[in-house]
């Protein structure tokens, strides 16, 4: 199975995902993305930086970050051995933190990380 229809599957069995993308951290790009509707262009690239500057080395040896406002939960996940890329989730507003967490989790797993 594709990492692309790991995606699609993953958005397919929770309804609560809004999108799921997978990015290459050091070229700060998306390489796949799955969504019932499309993503602004603005959203994903703001999503990439985001993720390339919390996973870089500013920060650490970091393996997550999540963040929650009003309007969605992210939670993004290093994926992978050597931790270059990072599987991003977009939940609903609304939906606890640690159920967030679990799913982008398990997630990654099915995706080789």
């Amino acid at each position: 199975m594709s990492d692309q229809d790991h995606l699609a599957s993953l958005r397919r069995a929770h309804i609560d995902i809004d999108f799921a993308i997978l990015i290459d951290l050091r070229a700060s790009t998306v390489l796949c993305v799955s969504s019932h509707i499309d993503q602004p262009q603005e959203t994903l690239d703001a999503l990439c930086r985001a993720s390339s500057l919390f996973f870089g080395e500013r920060f650490g040896d970091r393996s997550e970050f999540c963040l929650t406002t009003p309007l969605r939960t992210i939670v993004a996940h290093r994926v992978g051995p050597a931790g270059e890329t990072a599987l991003v989730v977009t939940f609903e507003p609304g939906v606890a933190l640690g159920y967030a967490r679990e799913t982008t989790t398990r997630a990654c797993h099915c995706l080789g990380g």
